[in-house]
């Protein structure tokens, strides 16, 4: 089971840009590079719900698990 993060689509469908996301969720613009480029191990999920609240969608809308 894998877990992927949706987040440059959603990202850009609210053209947002990284910057502007890392200081609208409180995260560094790192975390959100490696979320987009699927360059993580694990993330807190406190990011995760930071990312959705400042996006304004349900953390649902974020994470997908591909089997």
């Amino acid at each position: 089971m894998r877990v992927k993060i949706n987040l440059k689509n959603i990202r850009e469908d609210k053209e947002l840009t990284q910057k502007q996301l890392a200081k609208k969720a409180g995260v560094s613009i790192f975390v959100i590079t490696r979320i987009e480029q699927e360059l993580y191990k694990e993330i807190y999920l406190s990011s995760i719900l930071r990312l959705s609240k400042a996006l304004n969608v349900s953390i649902y809308d974020l994470i997908e698990i591909e089997e």
